[in-house]
């Protein structure tokens, strides 16, 4: 079942067009997001404070958000694109949420190809969101399988490879 849920964020990363994705999960335990880095070999975790950036705020708020010009935003976490490399030009982010109605973590779409995200498509990843995380099972942190790991590293392309083009 995580193989769907994960062929499901790939999808929406797809169809909507967007350089990159992150799932962020919480860890409510230290209180933070965290996902891996997009490179597959990668054993490293990235961890904010749930409180912090974007991603912070749709997690605790519960509202999908578009985000046209982070740079510009106060809440917008610098810190993420220094560690990996990447500049943000623009997000969709939206809850993630567990079958008992629970927010366990935040999607993110990063830099759509061509302009800035919609209404519309905000509506459509949050609806595809939905539908994948009611299917994850077996997503346990702070560590995740070695596999699931590896099909969430592919859901975005690597972060460095993506920033040189």
């Amino acid at each position: 079942q995580n193989d769907k849920a994960l062929d499901d964020f790939m999808a929406a990363k797809t169809e909507i067009d967007a350089e990159l994705g992150s799932l962020f999960f919480n860890d409510p335990v230290t209180k933070e997001l965290f996902f891996f880095p997009t490179e597959s070999d990668s054993s490293q975790i990235i961890r904010i404070p749930n409180t912090s950036g974007i991603a912070g705020h749709v997690f605790h708020t519960g509202r999908p958000e578009i985000i046209d010009d982070p740079y510009a935003d106060p809440r917008f976490n610098r810190s993420v694109d220094v560690e990996t490399g990447v500049v943000t030009r623009n997000i969709l982010c939206v809850p993630l949420t567990s079958a008992r109605g629970e927010i366990i973590g935040v999607a993110e779409l990063i830099n759509k190809r061509a302009g800035n995200f919609t209404e519309s498509e905000k509506a459509r990843f949050a609806q595809m969101v939905l539908i994948g995380a009611l299917s994850l099972k077996g997503v346990h942190f702070p560590e995740l399988r070695n596999e699931t790991r590896a099909k969430l590293a592919h859901f975005v392309e690597p972060l460095k490879r993506s920033n040189e083009t």
